[in-house]
């Protein structure tokens, strides 16, 4: 089953600004560009289109699915993808922050962060948070949740 990100409000300021940020410079580039050879102004703008790009991408594609045949946890975010066992799953730790390391999330908002393996974590927000954490108990009864 698929596990979107969840947006909050602030999450949302932040992306318009990004957007808005990302159009003004194209603006500029276009204005200053004008009567400039055509490669100073190519340039920038397959840079700004790229940066969009990405944003974009990011934006619909956070996620995480949770495989109940073969018992994985694949994410993606963009050009972040990955599969965990979900056998080796230790902890989720509930309404917490990750300041660093991967993060599987949009929202500015408290979120989770699942231990798995020996020393690896990823940062989630789910838009289901308990059902998230249930369908992975069933598969795994083992992972203990801290709240």
């Amino acid at each position: 089953m698929k596990f979107k990100s969840k947006i909050d409000i602030y999450a949302k300021l932040f992306w318009s600004a990004i957007f808005a940020l990302i159009l003004f410079s194209l603006a500029v580039v276009i204005d200053k560009g004008r009567g400039a050879p055509i490669i100073y102004t190519l340039i920038p703008i397959v840079i700004i289109g790229l940066s969009a790009a990405l944003c974009i991408w990011i934006l619909f594609t956070s996620y995480m699915n949770i495989h109940k045949s073969n018992q994985l946890l694949s994410y993606k975010a963009g050009p972040l993808s990955g599969n965990i066992d979900i056998k080796t799953i230790r902890k989720i730790k509930l309404n917490t922050r990750l300041w660093s390391g991967i993060k599987i999330g949009l929202s500015f908002k408290k979120g989770l962060i699942i231990y798995y393996q020996k020393y690896n974590y990823i940062y989630f927000t789910p838009k289901q948070e308990d059902e998230f954490c249930n369908m992975l108990k069933e598969i795994n009864p083992d992972i203990e949740i801290i709240h």
